[in-house]
């Protein structure tokens, strides 16, 4: 049995149900929370601790794409779980780390009977996703910048007349 208060405004009847089914999962700092390829079976909300999502690039580099700390929930998670889909990237304990488990099953069922309980879904991964979209637009510009310092090296053997046209 596990205490529902870490959902802002639950009602009652979906209180009753996420503190008879949900459970408490402790991972050491530096575990593995997921890895890609992994079945998504519950929703996690941290309660305490951190967990760093990371994916590696094609390149063989890291990209670290968000950490979920206290009161959070993870982007990729919910939308493992809304697409009953696995996981594409990594979640590892930065610290020790305490989540609340809500099994898929359950999930599905406060979806369609708790308006609480879908806003704050809904809402955290709203969230996350803007947080996300930041991300790739940082990154990208980031390799404008990379490919514009490469045109500019190859070109590097006179001096360069243009304009930023």
């Amino acid at each position: 049995m596990e205490s529902p208060d870490h959902i802002p405004g639950l009602e009652a009847d979906a209180r009753s149900l996420v503190a008879a089914a949900a459970r408490r999962v402790s991972i050491a700092g530096g575990q593995s929370a997921f890895r890609p390829g992994q079945a998504c079976s519950a929703f996690l909300l941290v309660t305490a601790g951190s967990v760093k999502v990371s994916t590696v690039t094609d390149s063989g580099r890291e990209l670290l794409l968000y950490r979920v700390g206290p009161g959070q929930t993870c982007v990729l998670t919910t939308a493992a779980l809304l697409a009953h889909a696995d996981y594409d990237a990594e979640g590892i304990a930065e610290t020790d780390t305490e989540a609340l488990a809500i099994p898929l099953p359950l999930f599905d069922e406060l979806l369609a009977s708790s308006p609480a309980f879908r806003q704050f879904v809904f809402s955290s991964y709203g969230e996350r996703l803007r947080d996300l979209i930041g991300l790739v637009q940082e990154v990208s510009q980031r390799q404008v910048d990379r490919r514009l310092a490469r045109f500019l090296a190859e070109r590097a053997t006179t001096p360069i007349v243009m304009t930023h046209q």
